[in-house]
């Protein structure tokens, strides 16, 4: 009897932890554009884009090859967003950041006249440019953007100070949520710590880093040279090792709030604190469609 127990709880943690991956949200665009988005497995969903941000289940943006931007909207799908400057007129996007909260940052030109480049917010229900000839951005959990600009140069948008100098590490790519990584030339991986990048040991001799992004809860994701994926879904479970993702040929990836750090205690679906026979049958009643989603938010 305590032996048909014990395996009976093994698998309560066992499913319960299968659960915590089901529930991480990532999407990522392949090389053809096309849009794939992490639930139980990798799986193609409608759109193209050549660019993604992800701060939150319900705050997802891209930007398509045009620069057209858009918003994935609950029973809407994606819907297109013009961006448009009093006096300057509408803009052509090449990158977007978004953050938890919402917050929109783009990085992008004035159609009519492509020599203006520059990054926009939205606020207070309008667009509005802010200076900084930028590539590539990205919010952090505290509703600050980070971007690299055309020399690689790594910039943070503080209120009132406007854009503060945070490296000249040659990036070409970087990734915001409790956190702060950018990927540089060379293929490293780095880190923002106490003021200086710090090289991310744990991602050396898996390729040559291209692509970033990371969850407020730090679930990182990096695609390499390739188009290979790699995750750290597992870090906060037993280290900080990446492991390669069952998806290639990658050009961009993004990862929102929903990662492994969600779970309040692991297999706790109910929010109880603990984990007992009301998790399994939740759990249960999940795998046979019964119920879509569970208490625990």
């Amino acid at each position: 009897m305590k032996r048909i127990v014990l395996c009976f709880a093994v698998t309560i943690l066992i499913v319960c932890y299968s659960w915590c991956q089901i529930e991480n949200r990532a999407f990522a665009l392949k090389f053809d554009d096309r849009i794939y988005r992490l639930d139980k497995n990798w799986g193609e969903v409608q759109g193209l884009a050549v660019s993604i941000s992800s701060g939150s289940a319900v705050h997802t943006w891209c930007v398509n090859k045009d620069g057209d931007v858009f918003e994935l909207v609950p029973s809407q799908g994606w819907v297109k967003r013009n961006i448009y400057i009093t006096g300057f007129g509408e803009i052509k996007a090449f990158d977007i950041g978004v953050g938890i909260g919402g917050e929109i940052w783009v990085a992008g030109e004035v159609i009519v006249n492509p020599l203006m480049r520059n990054v926009y917010t939205y606020e207070n229900g309008a667009w509005k440019s802010c200076q900084g000839l930028i590539t590539r951005v990205d919010v952090t959990i505290d509703g600050h953007a980070w971007a690299i600009d055309q020399e690689g140069v790594i910039w943070e948008n503080i209120e009132g100070q406007g854009w503060v100098l945070r490296g000249r590490e040659s990036a070409i790519d970087i990734g915001c949520g409790s956190s702060v990584f950018i990927t540089t030339e060379n293929g490293e991986l780095k880190k923002y710590v106490n003021g200086t990048w710090q090289i991310v040991q744990e991602f050396e001799g898996l390729g040559l880093a291209h692509r970033v992004d990371v969850s407020p809860d730090n679930t990182v994701m990096v695609v390499d040279e390739k188009g290979d994926l790699y995750s750290n879904w597992f870090s906060e479970i037993g280290g900080n090792a990446f492991y390669k993702e069952n998806i290639d040929n990658v050009q961009d990836i993004t990862v929102n709030s929903n990662a492994l750090g969600s779970c309040h205690t692991l297999g706790d679906v109910n929010c109880d604190n603990v984990v007992n026979i009301l998790d399994a049958l939740l759990i249960a009643q999940y795998y046979t469609g019964i119920i879509t989603e569970f208490p625990c938010p």
